[in-house]
């Protein structure tokens, strides 16, 4: 159980770290939420079906406006979870139709991702890394 509730964790750490590279988007009036630890903080996609991905990049509508367009999501992954049952949630997300969805995943598992996204032939646009040092979390496009 204690591994667990490490990779949930260091999972989150990651989710608002990658949230937090976006300071160009949000100058522009972009909107970044995020769903960490399995909250609903912000779903896409029918009501019937609601997806929440742990990042989600929206543009508005207007300056100052409460709802837009999602650009980017992002699906963050840990040693335990890249595998073939998580590629069933990653085809809802690439089903989206968002223009950006990128998988993170730790750098170990990176080639493991695109094995699995390749084999089951899912719309990931992007497949990132992510590395830990000194509390620090490092983001590398694959």
């Amino acid at each position: 159980m204690a591994k667990r509730k490490t990779s949930q964790s260091e999972h989150d750490k990651v989710v608002n770290a990658s949230a937090s590279t976006y300071p160009d988007l949000e100058k522009k009036g972009y909107k970044i939420s995020v769903n960490p630890n399995g909250e609903k903080n912000l779903g896409l996609g029918p009501d019937n079906n609601k997806q929440y991905p742990d990042v989600i990049v929206g543009k508005p509508e207007s300056p100052g406006s409460g709802s837009g367009t999602a650009e980017i999501i992002e699906e963050i992954e840990t040693e335990e979870s890249v595998s073939d049952d998580e590629a069933e949630q990653w085809k809802d997300y690439a089903d989206l139709g968002i223009k950006t969805f990128r998988l993170i995943v730790p750098k170990s598992k990176a080639s493991d991702a695109k094995k699995i996204v390749e084999k089951n032939k899912i719309a990931v646009n992007e497949i990132w890394y992510y590395t830990l040092a000194n509390g620090s979390v490092n983001f590398t496009k694959y």
